[in-house]
């Protein structure tokens, strides 16, 4: 059974469009509010604008310019508690421990399926904040 949202915003951010819209999508059909980001600067100033409208932040770690760990980074120096998810096509040693170092709540590794990002949504959402899906 694939939990749903109940409204919980997720700040979600991925270069590749394709990725991006339908996650997005998706995300929304399960009842979460998704405010979609292709590049880490956008995000992070959307972040700064209004940090507590966020329950959630999804991002893909390879990414052009700020990668996703330096916008965890960023999003943590205002909300140290906000739950994240970091997406990656790859792990090594120096990730793991960069990940460990800034808090991500948990790794998803490419290609993640709809129903394990809906699965890891509600895990984290539930285990960060005690809001559930």
């Amino acid at each position: 059974m694939i939990p749903r949202g109940r409204g919980q915003q997720i700040l979600f951010v991925d270069d590749e469009p394709i990725v991006g819209k339908s996650m997005e999508e998706f995300l929304r059909r399960l009842g979460y509010a998704v405010t979609r980001c292709e590049e880490s600067e956008e995000a992070l100033i959307k972040f700064r604008q209004t940090p507590q409208t966020f329950d959630l932040v999804v991002t893909d770690w390879a990414m052009p310019g700020m990668s996703g760990t330096e916008l965890v980074s960023g999003v943590r120096n205002l909300r140290p508690e906000i739950p994240v998810l970091l997406i990656t096509g790859f792990v090594d040693t120096l990730l793991q421990e960069t990940v460990k170092m800034i808090g991500v709540d948990d790794v998803l590794l490419k290609p993640v399926s709809s129903e394990l990002m809906a699965q890891a949504v509600a895990r984290t959402l539930t285990a960060r904040t005690g809001l559930r899906s």
